[in-house]
């Protein structure tokens, strides 16, 4: 090495140290400026928290440990003082930079708002604690638990450490009803008991006969014990019987009230809109029920088939039911629902309504950003009358414009915009005949009637108009099902604007010419709901819509009886050709909450969809055939990047021919909590879509039960996801691990994220609102 190059080398390293020196000096001063214990007095000491060690019998299991450790989180009151990245006490600092303040200025702020007063260990009634973990261990069954502390000192800060030794638990033996009296009330109890979720062998819980008071309340006010509350009744626990047993006896809380144990009746209901109670006439719908609605805004009949009606026993559902299907209307803006007694085992219902505006307005601009690198503007609006008819009929006009140009990827430049307008008129029952009482549905069927027109212009390739009109049923059944059904829905799709690029692209593939022609689609259609996510306590949770369509059935029967085939052995239907064609797909998803004490979650989804033309039909219409990729997809290939099969486009252009007639799809996602509002996620995708074997396409599109395997994608990644509440900011940064475009489909071994030619070709960031599933 030459004496120029040690001498630079050297320069370097005392340049180096000279850095380091100055970072960890400034460190100290840093640190010793935060010192959380300067200001402290002399005889003070920071509480700086507790540790919990368990000991005992091994007959004691890990999770009655996990159980208690996250119970006894709770009341060891007040805790520290707390860190910032668990290294230092950022609030504390500004408590104590701040000093005592004047007013209401910056010192203030900073004492107040960011700042946090000192924890003190002469805060912490250690007495009060070792009694409330005694408790809470008995709460869970360990009622011979022996709780002891010690305090531990050093400087200015002070803990405590908490040894809990634990014996086992105890069970529960026999469970008692010891009722003596014949009344109906006591009868009813016994009734709703014989459902009970205690067992003889059970662990004892507290929780647990906390949850089996609150199951019978909510029973007992299904059959119309309106007053009766868990309350009024007390589980006694006996923990003499020897042998780590408890006995349980259920008993009346002393001084019941009469009405608490009696069923009530509706005697007489009252609905008043928008009145101020000095106008009372009334229009009577049926015996003693009335409507006060001094504008006349609705037909009076529209309220006849209430879930909750006069001489109806009273129950908890249908006083649920009756709130819901009202706001359902869409009419009403705040409904108050007020029960008020009237004599022996009678209540009174008083309905207090106000309305929506019955017309109203609505605009909304969009900036969108796809994770094809499509952005762009969007225009929403919607005009909209809420009570057509006088029986909350909603008519709506909407309409939307969108603009979108890619800004970068591989269709640079490309540029399109959409435009729709779309009427309807959407009734709160079903037409022309209310065929189900809807008085036994969760919430309010629904028929909508609506037509509509959208305009899809890619510039310098095509443009679609596509006309539709539909009858469609929604009707739940329960909570969690609900069946939508179709029976009748048109479409119309027209191609014009062709460019010649795009006109050579459909000369060379008959499959997207057939899939983009002029043509008629007239059909129905079925789906199916289930959705328990709402049931937040549950440890799986599911998910699933299952879907069916078929079209061009009775205009193939019809034309099969009047009319004759055409050159091309096709009928037609005013001159067009129409389709033919049954499709069907299902999305099942699994939300898995792993544990009582975990916050985070395992979500399993399971697509799978296939649409098969025959008869009058040679291909699916192009809007119904299916594609992959993107924000909701496999994330690791931008939307229309991957398939069919192992198809790898050598033509920009061929962006359009990305679809397929069947797909598969699997993911699944890992999601945590990182801090606050900030989630985390860490997933892997897989699937691909494809063309039927019989097709006259390329062979690398076609979908064989043999061997479709090995045209599966993988992709995986991490995600960021910001929950603001009231929506969900999605970044999902992903990357491919195999790859069926390429000759070695599996490109694991190529992952370098050091290297800035992998990163641009493989990562991909997506953008988006919610959650993909």
């Amino acid at each position: 090495m030459s004496v120029k190059n040690k001498i630079l080398k050297k320069g370097f390293v005392w340049r180096t140290q000279s850095v380091v020196r100055a970072l960890l000096l400034l460190t100290s001063v840093i640190l010793f400026s935060c010192s959380p214990y300067k200001h402290l007095e002399e005889n003070q000491k920071l509480y700086t928290g507790s540790s919990v060690k368990f000991s005992g019998d091994e007959e004691v299991r890990s999770k009655d440990i996990k159980r208690l450790e996250s119970e006894i989180e709770k009341v060891l009151l007040p805790g520290p003082n707390k860190k910032v990245f668990k290294l230092f006490y950022a609030r504390l600092w500004f408590y104590n930079i701040a000093g005592e303040p004047t007013g209401r200025g910056l010192r203030y702020l900073l004492r107040n708002r960011l700042g946090e007063e000192p924890v003190l260990i002469d805060e912490v009634n250690r007495e009060r604690r070792l009694r409330l973990i005694s408790n809470r261990a008995a709460n869970l069954g360990f009622f011979e638990t022996v709780v002891t502390d010690s305090l531990r000192t050093k400087n200015k800060r002070a803990s405590i450490k908490y040894r809990v030794e634990l014996t086992p638990f105890y069970t529960l033996d026999n469970i008692y009803r010891p009722f003596q009296d014949t009344s109906n009330f006591t009868r009813d109890i016994h009734r709703v008991m014989i459902n009970t979720t205690l067992e003889s062998g059970d662990q004892y819980n507290l929780n647990n006969l906390v949850k089996e008071r609150q199951r019978i309340e909510e029973e007992m006010k299904e059959i119309g014990y309106y007053y009766f509350t868990a309350n009024d009744l007390i589980f006694r626990a006996d923990t003499t019987a020897g042998n780590r047993k408890v006995n349980l006896s259920l008993q009346y809380k002393e001084d019941l009230p009469q009405r608490n144990m009696q069923v009530f009746h509706i005697n007489k209901m009252y609905l008043e809109i928008n009145s101020d109670n000095t106008d009372r006439s009334k229009d009577t719908i049926v015996s003693d029920f009335y409507i006060i609605d001094p504008d006349k805004n609705y037909n009076p009949s529209m309220f006849s088939n209430l879930p909750l009606m006069p001489g109806e026993r009273y129950s908890r559902s249908n006083h649920r039911a009756i709130y819901r299907q009202l706001m359902e209307l869409g009419v009403f803006q705040f409904i108050q629902l007020q029960f008020r007694e009237a004599g022996e085992g009678k209540l009174d219902l008083y309905m207090i309504a106000t309305n929506f505006p019955k017309r109203s307005l609505s605009a909304e601009l969009l900036a969108v950003t796809k994770s094809n690198n499509f952005t762009g503007p969007v225009l929403n609006s919607r005009v909209v009358n809420r009570n057509l008819f006088n029986r909350a009929e909603h008519f709506y006009v909407e309409g939307s414009f969108g603009f979108e140009t890619q800004i970068g990827g591989d269709f640079q430049g490309l540029f399109a915009y959409d435009f729709s307008l779309e009427t309807g008129l959407e009734f709160p029952r079903l037409l022309p005949r209310n065929f189900i009482n809807q008085r036994n549905t969760w919430s309010l069927p629904k028929t909508t009637i609506s037509a509509g027109f959208q305009l899809i212009n890619r510039v310098g390739f095509f443009r679609m108009n596509n006309y539709n009109l539909r009858y469609q049923y929604s009707i739940p059944h329960t909570q969690t099902i609900r069946h939508v059904i179709s029976p009748f829905q048109l479409r119309f799709l027209q191609l014009n604007n062709i460019s010649d690029d795009f006109r050579e692209e459909l000369e060379r593939n008959p499959f997207l010419e057939r899939s983009f022609e002029e043509q008629f689609i007239l059909g129905l259609g079925y789906s199916f709901f289930y959705n328990s996510q709402m049931k937040e306590s549950r440890m799986f949770r599911h998910y699933l819509n299952v879907n069916i369509e078929t079209a061009g059935n009775v205009l193939s029967g019809i034309n099969s009886i009047v009319s004759e085939k055409n050159d091309e052995g096709l009928y037609t239907f005013i001159g067009s050709n129409f389709n033919q064609f049954i499709k069907s797909d299902f999305d099942y998803r699994l939300y898995w909450n792993l544990g009582e004490f975990s916050s985070s979650t395992l979500v399993f989804r399971l697509f799978a969809g296939a649409g098969l033309p025959y008869g009058n039909g040679e291909y699916l219409p192009y809007i119904y055939q299916f594609f992959t990729g993107g924000s909701n997809s496999i994330r690791a290939f931008r939307p229309r990047g991957l398939g069919p099969g192992s198809y790898a486009p050598e033509e920009e252009i061929s962006y359009f021919d990305r679809t397929g007639e069947i797909k598969l799809e699997s993911n699944i996602e890992y999601r945590f909590p990182i801090s606050g509002m900030f989630k985390g996620a860490v997933f892997t995708d897989i699937g691909n879509i494809w063309q039927w074997a019989h097709l006259d396409v390329e062979e690398e599109k076609k979908f064989y039960p043999d061997d479709f395997y090995e045209t599966l994608a993988v992709g995986a990644g991490i995600g960021l996801r910001i929950d603001l509440s009231f929506f969900v900011l999605r970044f999902d940064l992903a990357f491919p691990l195999r790859n069926p475009m390429l000759e070695e489909a599996w490109v694991i071994s190529d992952i370098n994220p050091f290297k800035r030619e992998w990163l641009r070709e493989n990562l991909i960031l997506n953008i988006a609102i919610g959650y993909p599933f």
